[in-house]
């Protein structure tokens, strides 16, 4: 029995490494690390995130000015197409994820706090 759980285990995980939405995420992280616009945006908004958490504590317009530029840099990030869409394949393969685990996985767990 607890060799067939690891073989049924491991060919769960061998189909999931061959499914299409983790190959699209596999090429797509690929083509995101290696775009230099997408490296542009992303310096981008750590700038402007550095330059708001530096201004956070401080009232007045430059810390408004300094939140309204990092919003705004980090949408351009985010709806930059080849960053969107390796988002959305993501959150697609992170949904199967937690498919598997609320059908297969929670069911199994064994509460181990017991009152006395």
């Amino acid at each position: 029995m607890e060799k067939e759980l690891y073989e049924l285990t491991y060919a769960l995980k061998d189909d999931l490494n061959n499914s299409s939405t983790y190959q699209k995420l596999l090429k797509l992280e690929k083509e995101v690390n290696e775009s230099e616009e997408v490296k542009r945006l992303s310096k981008e908004m750590n700038e402007a995130s550095e330059l708001y958490n530096s201004l956070v504590n401080i009232e007045g317009e430059a810390q408004k000015e300094a939140q309204r530029k990092f919003s705004e840099t980090k949408a351009r990030l985010y709806n930059y197409p080849l960053v969107k869409e390796y988002n959305e394949t993501l959150k697609e393969y992170r949904e199967l994820l937690n498919k598997i685990n609320e059908e297969i996985i929670s069911p199994l767990r064994i509460n181990t706090c017991q009152k006395k």
